[in-house]
């Protein structure tokens, strides 16, 4: 069920700034859909039409379309549902019967809704300022007195087509704005998923400490006939054995009301693994460490005082530390001699092994079969946790593509659109570069330095966020279970390589779409004036 979780929880992350993008999209849309439609919007307010009916229509228009991309969307991910279901059951080994759950839908495609239309009623609004005779006139009301960021009547000292390119990037400043933001959030995410990606499958060292378990070889548990005591004394007599360590647990508790479990070990400052965010492992009788989700339910951190209550009787603890990890989600620690006080029948069940390097675990752990037979239950734990993380790493990798692929295609979609817009408006512009003497290499070239700068700042931006952003929002989303303090590495070569990746990619995007300037020649626009 973790990795059902933990993808849920990442599948909801990219969903999300998906759901932001698509609608930075829908509203640069719609903007670019009112300036190429700003003389029909003129010619019909000259006759008579009001500017609610105008923007009525306009809304009405976008928000037929998002429905009926929610409804395809719906669809997809319908289809979508065999293959997920295929890697839960191959993680987790629950089966999962794909269905259709209709209020979560409808109340999906009931927020695209409200958000296309909120986004169309924001993008509409300027229909207010726009006359027939400014319409007519293709909408320059007046003359711009912005500064000239590029003045091409004095000597550059750069060449003509970069000061060109810079040049048409400060003209289209706030378009170049929305598409280094969409750049940047793409870009977080694909390093934020990549991150983890990478703890799972190269650096497993933090998620072992995150999931909390001791790393002892072996986790040894007794049959409730075996006398674990003379057990323990005999597992120290193995030469591969370096030490054990006992605990045990009561379950049937309670801490300032929540029900909760008690677990003990002999020494915890022993243990190998430190799971704490705040203060430390209980020294003394009268300390206890409570797990997170402990934490958040009884109001209490480090210092304060907790009653627990066990059999009909009460005892004051105050909390030494704050304990996190997927594998500690209901329990807390108090010391094996405070346990043996609160309850005088208390036995331990399990015991950490730990053994010398170079012994062969698998063969140790047969021999440990022929001896004790069915009296004791063994558990490799690193094989455990290996198999855990494995069952993670493996689906993170193809997640962590999916995403990258994802965000590729919503990039070349946007600049599609953007260079798309730009050549329907710049048509003329074009054609005069072309009959002066310009070819359309020189002019894709332009495209690409004035698209280049918002990339690249995109790109830039969304490294620098997925270092200093992923772990403190890891940590809201995975505070649930257990885990309010994530701090994931973030390898450098991969996130540059991510963002260069894309980059490259947006690079290829415009200079395929900047093809379709060949399509310009001066004398077509003669003919067609």
């Amino acid at each position: 069920m973790m990795f059902v979780n933990v993808m849920s929880i990442i599948m909801l992350l990219f969903s999300l700034i998906l759901l932001v993008i698509a609608f930075i999209v829908a509203a640069f849309s719609i903007a670019s859909g009112i300036a190429e439609d700003i003389a029909t919007i003129g010619a019909l307010k000259s006759v008579g039409y009001k500017n609610k009916i105008l923007r009525t229509g306009q809304i009405v228009q976008y928000l037929l379309i998002a429905l009926f991309g929610s409804a395809a969307g719906a669809l997809i991910s319908l289809a979508a549902f065999g293959f997920i279901g295929n890697i839960i059951a191959g993680t987790s080994g629950l089966l999962w019967t794909a269905g259709v759950n209709v209020l979560p839908l409808l109340f999906s495609i009931l927020i695209v809704g409200a958000l296309t239309a909120l986004t169309g009623l924001l993008a509409t609004g300027r229909f207010k300022k726009i006359t027939p005779i400014n319409a007519l006139r293709g909408g320059d009301s007046h003359h711009s007195f912005k500064k000239n960021r590029m003045p091409l009547d004095k000597r550059p000292k750069m060449p003509l087509d970069l000061q060109l390119g810079f040049k048409r990037f400060f003209t289209g400043i706030k378009s170049n704005i929305v598409l280094a933001v969409v750049m940047s959030l793409l870009v977080f995410i694909c390093t934020m998923v990549n991150a983890a990606s990478y703890n799972l499958n190269d650096d497993q060292s933090v998620m072992i400490n995150m999931i909390g378990l001791e790393m002892s070889e072996l986790w040894i548990m007794s049959g409730p006939d075996t006398d674990i005591d003379a057990v323990n004394t005999r597992l120290n007599a193995y030469p591969e054995v370096t030490r054990t360590m006992l605990l045990g647990t009561v379950d049937g508790c309670k801490i300032d009301g929540v029900t909760t479990g008690l677990e003990t070990a002999e020494d915890y400052t022993k243990f190998e693994i430190n799971p704490f965010v705040r203060g430390g492992t209980p020294l003394e009788d009268d300390e206890i460490a409570l797990c997170a989700t402990q934490s958040g339910l009884t109001g209490k951190d480090v210092g304060d005082r907790v009653r627990v209550e066990y059999g009909g009787k009460t005892e004051e603890f105050r909390v030494s530390g704050i304990i996190q990890g997927l594998g500690n989600t209901e329990t807390a620690r108090i010391t094996y001699s405070a346990m043996t006080k609160l309850f005088p029948d208390f036995k331990p069940d399990s015991i950490y092994t730990y053994l010398n390097d170079g012994v062969n675990t698998e063969a140790f752990i047969s021999r440990l079969k022929n001896d004790f037979g069915n009296k004791i239950v063994i558990l490799n734990t690193e094989k455990q946790v290996a198999d855990v993380l494995a069952s993670l790493g493996g689906p993170f990798a193809a997640i962590t593509w999916v995403m990258v692929i994802v965000t590729v295609i919503v990039t070349a979609f946007m600049l599609f659109l953007m260079i798309s817009t730009l050549i329907r408006k710049a048509k003329k512009e074009f054609g005069i570069l072309k009959a002066i003497g310009f070819k359309t290499g020189r002019l894709i070239l332009q495209l690409l330095i004035s698209y280049l700068p918002a990339l690249v700042l995109g790109a830039v931006a969304g490294v620098i966020l997925g270092f200093t952003v992923t772990n403190p929002l890891f940590s809201v989303f995975f505070a649930g279970m257990n885990l309010p303090k994530t701090y994931f590495l973030t390898p450098v070569l991969p996130a540059l390589g991510i963002g260069a990746g894309i980059l490259a990619a947006s690079a290829l995007t415009i200079y395929l779409v900047g093809l379709r300037l060949r399509k310009i020649s001066p004398q077509k626009l003669i003919r067609e004036n």
